[in-house]
């Protein structure tokens, strides 16, 4: 866990910052981070502005939020820590160096893992789902399809699978994908479900 004291100043790095229905999103276009947050969380970064001090971003949240000072202290640390160890933030005024890309810290001499997409329908109506899943959307593809798609990430070394969607489970043919990879396969079966 990063640790900070009240003398410790942080830099925010480059972000782009936008907001929609009270959910705050900051991305950082050159690297591959990113966070979102509530409304407090959004505050407690533009507090964060290289000058100020951490013990002077913890008095303006106190105030600002009507908490004492070692609630402010607590919520500070944690999400700033949070924010740094995800790279929101940085120790240092100096801009971060170009990202190098995954396969710079990606070293690996086969494919291991490999994730499908199964289908786009669900039994819930989730406003904040990542690829719009919902009663009645989209079935996904045949098993066939998905049986040519195993095989050849099998044959490239592949032995963990995940199933996600939508509600993989809400596929006619789920069993028997799941006796495929496992069974005839005899591959690791990761199925991301709400269930």
């Amino acid at each position: 866990m990063e640790t900070l004291n009240d003398q410790t100043i942080l830099y925010p790095v480059h972000q782009t910052h936008f907001g929609r229905d009270g959910i705050h999103f900051f991305l950082d276009g050159e690297h591959p981070n990113w966070l979102a947050t509530d409304t407090r969380g959004s505050d407690i970064l533009g507090l964060v502005d290289g000058r100020r001090t951490f013990g002077e971003a913890v008095g303006l949240y106190a105030t600002r939020h009507r908490v004492d000072g070692i609630r402010a202290w607590l919520h500070l640390h944690d999400f700033l820590s949070g924010a740094l160890r995800c790279g929101m933030l940085t120790r240092s005024a100096s801009p971060q160096g170009d990202y190098p890309g995954r396969n710079q810290f990606l070293k690996t001499d086969r494919l291991r893992e490999f994730w499908l997409h199964t289908n786009n329908s669900c039994n819930l109506s989730c406003t904040h789902c990542l690829v719009s899943s919902r009663p009645g959307g989209d079935p996904g593809q045949t098993f066939e399809f998905y049986r040519k798609v195993i095989d050849e990430t099998h044959a490239l070394g592949v032995q963990r699978y995940f199933l996600t969607g939508g509600e993989p489970f809400l596929r006619q043919d789920i069993f028997e994908m799941i006796r495929y990879i496992t069974v005839q396969k005899e591959a690791e079966l990761i199925i991301l479900t709400n269930a």
